[in-house]
């Protein structure tokens, strides 16, 4: 990733660090960069992934009429969610009490800000562990409706304000999720069927982006995700009525679930205690299978030069080798696994090593190639897998859990080894919010080429 930062005006001592993010589209920016760089005690980043001259440029020709604008980074491009972690991590390393996303197709209302901080406030005062807070408040999204605020189960990413724990527990259980894993953590955490509120169907064959992950993760840790009553912003690029939602006008909403729950649901919050395996594992129940998606190897399991790629709703990123020889190494410790393959190209193969002994199997073109690896000493086997470059590794199945994975181990380490971040030059790095888990991984066993 070759980010080219352009500053604007010194940083501040601000509360609250905000990342707008844009790719091309410069007509809905001309509408939104204002109300989202406007606010006091915050500073702003503009984050532009565009691939035209003009959205490269657009930015500099607001930046004279934007209060909170500190600095435009250009070059980060690779798809939506790289430009979320890019934002947080960048956010975190510099101190910001509080780390906001704000993507160019919402527009804000003024004092959006301090007004979703309240919320938060308020949602403390009621008794919750308070990690993420909304200003677009969909009204068939909403949890629980409370004085004053909602209890959300879904906020998405495109205006969404953490406090530095929730952002760094985000970013360690970053990934994808399907509708029976989100419908799951409400009903355990509420006693609630939140399909009959949801406008999606959330059925488990449907997968769904990794903000879609973010409120599921958060509360399974403890935080709640709240939304302030009424709405202070919509998106201007679709009417979100098209699809069954629409920000809540009200103060006081007929939504969300028995009010009754809510007590449940601030005690189970309050109780919630997970493992790192927990919440970092995806399980397919249909499937039976452990999945563990590349972003989430340890950053030791890859040696050479790989880049990711977007995928919204299955990872979000898959991994692809740059040279011949790249690899990718774990140890099976227990059972088999499958491991995902994506290609489009013609005669593309991958090298497989296992416990020595190395299969050329053929890669032909298709969305999935699954190639299962088995373990039939039962003792642990250690796992080379060499695609050629062009094919992409989207995924490993498990049917066992690896006791070297570590869901939310450094998150940091392993998004650096694959570009998706960088280490900034700044401000020390946050305590991480789940604990200190051991990172070591298995002496791996390297075999001869």
């Amino acid at each position: 990733m070759n980010i080219d930062i352009s500053t604007i005006a010194d940083t501040t001592a601000a509360a609250t660090g905000v990342i707008y993010s844009t790719k091309n589209r410069c007509e809905l920016s001309a509408q939104t960069a204002t109300a989202a760089l406007s606010e006091s005690d915050c500073d702003g980043f503009w984050l532009d992934g565009s691939d035209t001259v003009e959205g490269r440029e657009f930015p500099f020709s607001l930046a004279d009429r934007l209060p909170a604008l500190r600095e435009i980074h250009r070059g980060v491009d690779g798809g939506p969610d790289r430009a979320i972690v890019y934002g947080l991590s960048y956010l975190l390393a510099r101190g910001y009490k509080y780390l906001a996303l704000v993507e160019n197709d919402i527009l804000l209302t003024p004092d959006w800000l301090p007004t979703a901080i309240g919320a938060m406030e308020r949602a403390s005062a009621d008794g919750l562990r308070v990690g993420a807070a909304t200003v677009r408040t969909f009204d068939r999204r909403i949890l629980f409706v409370r004085p004053g605020y909602a209890v959300m189960f879904n906020i998405g990413a495109g205006m969404i304000v953490f406090t530095r724990e929730a952002a760094e527990a985000v970013l360690t259980t970053y990934r994808s999720t399907n509708g029976r894993e989100i419908h799951r953590a409400c009903r355990k955490m509420t006693q609630g069927d939140i399909s009959q509120i949801c406008e999606q169907s959330l059925t488990e064959e449907h997968w769904y982006s990794a903000d879609w992950f973010f409120d599921c993760a958060l509360m399974q840790l403890g935080f709640a995700s709240v939304g302030v009553l009424p709405a202070l912003a919509r998106n201007i690029d679709v009417d979100s009525a098209r699809y069954g939602i629409r920000p809540v006008a009200e103060a006081q909403p007929a939504a969300g679930l028995d009010p009754s729950l809510f007590r449940i649901y601030r005690r189970n919050l309050s109780w919630a205690a997970q493992t790192e395996d927990s919440v970092g594992y995806f399980f397919d129940p249909q499937l039976d299978r452990f999945v563990v998606f590349p972003h989430q190897f340890p950053s030791t399991a890859y040696t050479g030069e790989w880049k990711t790629k977007w995928q919204q709703s299955f990872g979000p990123f898959e991994v692809q080798p740059t040279n011949t020889g790249d690899t990718l190494r774990w140890e099976l410790v227990n059972g088999s696994c499958d491991v995902a393959f994506r290609t489009t190209d013609e005669n593309k193969h991958c090298r497989i090593t296992a416990g020595g002994s190395a299969i050329k199997h053929p890669l032909p073109p298709a969305a999935h190639i699954a190639i299962q690896i088995s373990n039939a000493v039962g003792e642990t086997v250690p796992i080379e897998v060499q695609p050629d470059p062009g094919a992409t590794i989207s995924g490993v199945f498990f049917t066992d859990p690896q006791p070297w994975f570590r869901g939310l181990a450094n998150w940091r380490k392993r998004m650096e080894v694959l570009g998706l971040i960088k280490r900034f030059p700044i401000e020390t790095e946050a305590p991480s919010v789940v604990g200190e888990f051991d990172e070591s991984v298995p002496d791996l066993i390297g075999h001869a080429r």
